[in-house]
């Protein structure tokens, strides 16, 4: 089995839950070899740069040529050749020695597309550098084509990227509901996957005529085999509509548009108002389900005027929060403890007022 590496976005945490999460649903043979926050060792004898665009969270997918300790960087030979780094910037000078590359030292997925550059990469593990080449790239073109030309629009959408995780964190094959469909852009998401049969509902008639024009669209645009459906529901009522669910991925509402952080009284009384909504969603949720079934969910995690986060308490009847990172080897498991994700940075040092907290819930059985 060769060594590959799959390279995270700027969320390395729920990157690499949901490369995981993927490599899951699609039966895939890997063993985690090392995982750090700049990248993914996996081995395996499948091509695994045949994924680059069904993964929402990884940028590049790279073949492994060799590996070397940090120290010996120094002393590698010149290659001459375009190269990203993606290390810690204390290697950065010493790399720019041996690679052409940018001024922060990466190429981005757009870079080697539009430049039709084909690179060299380190990759920094545990204790080792991972040196090879870059064999596929997430097309960031081909996500904006897809959310600016679906025909209907309601209101503020999530990015396809986001989107997308969603859809794999739930592990969805044979079938998927979005319960919050708003315009569709998970399950458009969940089609271009390759989920068998996608369900959008949403208690707005509106939203769940714009979903099914985009997703007929969306199946129409991939030559998708996807059966799907929208149909108009309370999700506290699902269960009355649908059963044998094998998967849900969806965005709730997720409180008051918020400008700036609020007092933590005031957090912590939207997240309460909200929890018990969601409760209600969960409980429904529970007998839409089949026996194995996963709810994907986001959550509200709002920004106190301290600079913390006030987060959802992740506990509904009936479920357990899943590991996102339970195939990591104990040995290296110490950094990736933590079960909920938040995605909290709208750019570089800028926090978002109310961040998405992804979380897999697992229904239980009695």
């Amino acid at each position: 089995m060769e060594l590959q590496a799959l390279v995270p976005g700027k969320n390395p945490g729920l990157s690499i839950a949901e490369a995981l999460a993927f490599l899951d649903k699609t039966e895939t043979e890997y063993k985690v070899y090392d995982v750090s926050l700049y990248g993914l060792i996996v081995q395996s004898q499948e091509d695994l740069g045949k994924y680059a665009d069904l993964l929402g969270g990884t940028l590049k997918i790279c073949r492994i040529e060799e590996k070397i300790k940090k120290k010996d960087l120094a002393d590698y030979p010149p290659h001459g050749q375009p190269g990203s780094l993606h290390a810690e910037n204390t290697l950065l000078s010493t790399f720019k020695q041996k690679w052409q590359t940018k001024k922060g030292g990466v190429y981005s997925p757009a870079d080697l597309l539009k430049k039709r550059i084909r690179e060299e990469v380190v990759i920094q593990g545990t204790d080792k550098l991972y040196i090879g080449k870059t064999i596929a790239v997430n097309n960031p073109f081909e996500q904006a084509r897809r959310d600016m030309k679906k025909p209907a629009r309601i209101g503020l959408t999530m990015a396809p990227s986001r989107a997308m995780i969603l859809v794999n964190l739930s592990k969805a094959r044979d079938n998927m509901l979005d319960p919050f469909c708003g315009s569709g852009t998970i399950p458009i998401e969940a089609i271009v996957n390759g989920v068998k049969e996608v369900i959008a509902s949403d208690k707005n008639k509106k939203a769940v005529e714009a979903a099914l024009e985009n997703m007929k669209w969306a199946k129409k645009k991939y030559n998708s085999e996807t059966e799907i459906k929208a149909e108009v529901c309370d999700a506290r009522k699902i269960h009355e509509k649908f059963s044998g669910i094998d998967a849900i991925a969806t965005e709730p509402e997720l409180g008051p548009p918020l400008t700036n952080p609020v007092p933590k009284k005031d957090a912590e009384t939207i997240q309460k108002y909200l929890h018990n909504m969601y409760s209600r969603f969960m409980e429904s949720a529970w007998k839409a389900l089949c026996d194995n079934g996963k709810v994907a969910i986001v959550l509200p995690a709002i920004m106190s005027k301290k600079g913390r986060f006030i987060r959802q308490r992740p506990e509904f009847k009936g479920f357990k929060l899943a590991d996102p990172f339970k195939k990591i080897p104990k040995n290296q498991k110490k950094r990736w403890m933590h079960k909920t994700i938040i995605d909290e940075e709208r750019e570089p040092g800028k926090k978002r007022v109310v961040a998405r907290e992804f979380a897999v819930f697992e229904k239980k059985r009695f």
